[in-house]
């Protein structure tokens, strides 16, 4: 009997993996330092982070006609991570070569100083996004010059498709 795939969002994902992370990363602490600790996680998140986005594109490639742009394929992905208002946004500019917005709230980083990891948070969540954009298309670039786990009232992207149709 198959099991059925259920869908969780990807800020309850990350809370869930967070809580795991929390207790490897104490314990990579106290074995070989906190510095050490903090890059063997942050290789280990953009591994996942390269592998999701490469994942996620297969998905949607196959829901899409091959002529959509790799930005728009983006945003139809990029959906998932504002479920639930998980991020608000301000859109700036959208073509099928750029799509630039803001976020003006951000409840990852939200939950991230709830549960106590502020500091990793950015390690855990902003880390992400390059990567994944690697994953997903080696010719989508961002460029983020702020972000709010920095302090900042908003966080920049601006995403660039390097490919024309």
């Amino acid at each position: 009997m198959e099991q059925s795939k259920i869908a969780i969002p990807v800020i309850e994902k990350r809370k869930l993996q967070a809580e795991v992370i929390i207790a490897i990363y104490d314990e990579m602490k106290e074995a070989f330092g906190e510095i050490k600790a903090k890059k063997i996680l942050e290789k280990a998140i953009i591994k996942n982070a390269v592998s999701e986005g490469g994942k996620l594109r297969q998905d949607i490639d196959k829901k899409v006609d091959k002529k959509t742009s790799v930005i728009n394929r983006f945003i139809d992905v990029f959906e998932l991570w504002k479920v639930g208002g998980a991020l608000e946004i301000k859109e700036i500019k959208k073509t099928n070569e750029v799509y630039h917005f803001d976020v003006t709230r951000c409840k990852y980083a939200e939950m991230y100083d709830e549960m106590g990891i502020k500091d990793l948070g950015k390690l855990l969540s902003c880390n992400r996004d390059y990567n994944f954009s690697i994953g997903f298309d080696k010719n989508l670039k961002l460029e983020r010059n702020k972000t709010i786990m920095d302090g900042h009232k908003c966080c920049t992207f601006r995403y660039q498709s390097l490919k024309r149709i």
